[in-house]
């Protein structure tokens, strides 16, 4: 906060409070309570990463806390259900209250695009000055998967370009969603199809192991993290318009 004065034309002097963090969200949908989540997801990935890069090895009948933290994709998860939640969020309160502000997608890619790519591209211009790799590097640029390519630097990438796969699709399913009884259906139908090959590919191991990248590790592989996100998003919107 700051605090900057001023006079009026009467010579009486004004005081008014600048908020830095006016311009940058808006704080009437600002939900703090959430900050809590992403200070747990943050933490559950560093302490995953530092014991990966440490020589300490998990017991044969670990905690439930080293469990959690041994997992690795806890926090990863984590940030999938938030991305889902928050992101559908404007989209589900037009579509409940047309009064709300509808979501422009010239915004909304805008928004994305300044969250994740400029430093983004910057840790790949760390990481090419590194190691000269630029096929990996270049590949990366382009939101292609490279898995461990560029050790130890692209060992998080992935989950970038989930996220990017996910910001490409939301859009189009909640457009259907909220556009009347047939988009809805289609969207029904869609999701169906793809719970069909999601199940099939479980029952027979496939994003159990680590022969596909792309099927453990794309939006595919991860779409149930996100719809829990978007779900959660649109029951606690109904549990805010249910009469007290």
């Amino acid at each position: 906060m700051l605090n900057s004065s001023g006079t009026t034309p009467s010579g009486a002097t004004v005081t008014s409070t600048l908020d830095l963090a006016e311009g940058l969200r808006d704080r009437r949908r600002y939900l703090r309570e959430l900050d809590c989540a992403r200070g747990l997801a943050i933490l559950l990935v560093f302490l995953f990463h530092a014991w990966g890069l440490s020589s300490l090895q998990l017991p044969s009948s670990p905690t439930p806390g080293l469990s959690l933290i041994a997992g690795g994709n806890t926090g990863v998860t984590l940030f999938f259900v938030l991305s889902g939640f928050l992101l559908s969020l404007p989209w589900l309160r037009h579509a409940a209250d047309a009064t709300q502000p509808k979501p422009l997608l010239a915004a909304y890619f805008k928004a994305r695009a300044l969250r994740i790519v400029p430093l983004y591209y910057i840790a790949l211009l760390l990481t090419w000055l590194l190691t000269g790799n630029t096929a990996t590097v270049a590949r990366a640029a382009l939101f292609q998967f490279v898995g461990f390519q560029a050790f130890p630097y692209s060992v998080v990438w992935w989950t970038l370009v989930t996220e990017v796969q996910f910001y490409l699709l939301l859009p189009v399913g909640m457009v259907l969603w909220t556009r009347g009884r047939w988009p809805r259906l289609l969207c029904i139908a869609l999701l169906l199809a793809w719970a069909a090959c999601y199940a099939n590919l479980v029952l027979f191991g496939e994003l159990a192991s680590d022969k596909s990248f792309l099927l453990t590790k794309s939006v595919f592989a991860r779409a149930p993290a996100f719809l829990v996100g978007i779900v959660t998003a649109a029951i606690w919107l109904r549990l805010l318009q249910a009469p007290a």
